[in-house]
């Protein structure tokens, strides 16, 4: 059987549509049979100390899932004078009531294009609806989170001594608030002399010079500014190889 585009786009769209309801559908069950068998208690601790808050009704907590939205019933903890405390968020991983894979959707869109046409595409293509607002916000708590993450650097318990390391290092171009700027990327690998290896990222928007500074002190952090095995990889950017010659002579 022939079929014209129309058609075929036809179908596929309800085998789209169908699949999504019956993993939505599989879904919501286990997250109801979920938080039925939690022992929820009468109180939480205030993690600012005083009063505890009490479980004080039970609420629904509408999740927008990569599968579409879904609602549980879950308890909703109070206290006079400060904003709900709502734990199942937190044990879900969610933000602004989405899902991690969602929160990882508007993370890669949002800096590829933007809010505006990001809302657009997450509909079309993923029949997600969230606003520019929402992506807007989650763009920036996982920038600002990453940030954050990059401050902790440090070599696993019982690595020894780092014996080499390889810095991959690239730029590229993202559409921001301020227009197009470019993010700066650096992949660092140290081994240790059994061979076992350890990874660390480092990314900014943020000039040339700036980025380097963040690189050095990373790099002595970790112990691994001293390394006499040392190469730096790029794209041959002067940005990147003419300073790493100049920063670090003994690398390749």
């Amino acid at each position: 059987m022939n079929f014209t585009q129309t058609g075929m786009a036809q179908l596929e769209e309800e085998a789209i549509e169908f699949g999504h309801e019956q993993a939505r559908r599989k879904l919501h069950c286990a997250l109801i049979s979920w938080a039925r068998s939690q022992s929820w208690p009468r109180e939480l601790p205030d993690p600012n100390g005083g009063t505890p808050f009490r479980l004080a009704r039970w609420v629904q907590l509408k999740i927008l899932s990569v599968v579409g939205p879904v609602e549980i019933t879950v308890p909703s903890y109070e206290k006079r004078g400060r904003k709900s405390l709502r734990p199942v968020e937190a044990m879900l991983g969610l933000r602004h009531s989405i899902s991690p894979m969602v929160q990882k959707l508007c993370g890669s869109i949002g800096v590829e294009l933007p809010f505006q046409p990001a809302e657009r595409e997450l509909k079309e293509m993923a029949r997600i609806q969230v606003s520019r607002s929402t992506i807007n916000r989650v763009c920036l708590e996982l920038g600002r989170e990453a940030q954050e993450f990059q401050k902790e650097l440090h070599l696993p318990e019982n690595f020894g001594e780092p014996q080499k390391v390889v810095i991959e290092m690239d730029g590229g171009r993202v559409n921001t608030d301020q227009g197009w700027r470019e993010p700066r990327l650096a992949r660092i690998e140290a081994s240790n002399k059994n061979g076992r290896k350890a990874v660390f990222v480092l990314t900014a928007i943020i000039g040339a010079e700036e980025f380097w500074t963040k690189l050095v002190a990373a790099l002595k952090q970790l112990g691994l500014d001293a390394c006499t095995q040392m190469a730096f990889i790029g794209d041959g950017a002067k940005w990147i190889l003419i300073e790493a010659a100049k920063r670090f002579p003994q690398a390749l």
